[in-house]
């Protein structure tokens, strides 16, 4: 099975280098911007704590993170259309090199070669899953990508909360 996964990782990344590399930056990115958006909340309610304990510049901080999380939320609507449209572009890409790489394979073989039904069946099984398979490892890479960049910027955030509560959190992961 580990074989296969990376015979089709090479394969998506044949298809299209710039697109794979592409689509991967760009979910890292979007991975990223979970944890900033948890750091400008973290440092919105300490402004709204600061602001109900009566200091005035709690209120300008509550105020800038505010809209800096309001900037946070269309940059990250921007990189989410960008993805999917990137995504859209590759899975078209995988789609053109696995097709051209069936014809390719097709070509050698003899025409009586498609009187046996096995032969047959493999080739329309091929036309058929190949594609579906490459585009949802790729779905999965993706998300495997982007979900390992969010837990690395939410454990750095959390770090800066509290070096405590870090090694809290690495020994429940350990046990």
């Amino acid at each position: 099975v580990l074989c296969t996964v990376f015979e089709t990782v090479k394969l998506l990344f044949r298809a299209s280098k710039k697109l794979l590399i592409a689509v991967l930056l760009l979910n890292t990115f979007s991975g990223i911007l979970i944890p900033l958006n948890i750091y400008i909340w973290k440092n919105f309610v300490d402004g709204a704590t600061r602001f109900l304990g009566g200091d005035i510049e709690g209120k300008e901080c509550m105020i800038t993170f505010l809209l800096f999380h309001f900037g946070i939320t269309v940059v990250s609507s921007i990189v989410s259309r960008i993805s999917d449209y990137c995504q859209n572009i590759y899975s078209a890409q995988v789609d053109l090199y696995v097709t051209q790489q069936c014809l390719d394979k097709i070509e050698q073989l003899q025409l009586y070669d498609f009187d046996n039904s096995e032969v047959y069946n493999t080739v329309q099984k091929s036309n058929n899953e190949s594609l579906r398979h490459s585009i949802s490892l790729m779905t999965t890479l993706v998300r495997i990508v982007e979900s390992v960049s969010t837990i690395f910027g939410t454990i750095a955030v959390l770090f800066s909360f509290s070096s405590v509560l870090i090694r809290g959190i690495i020994l429940i992961i350990v046990l």
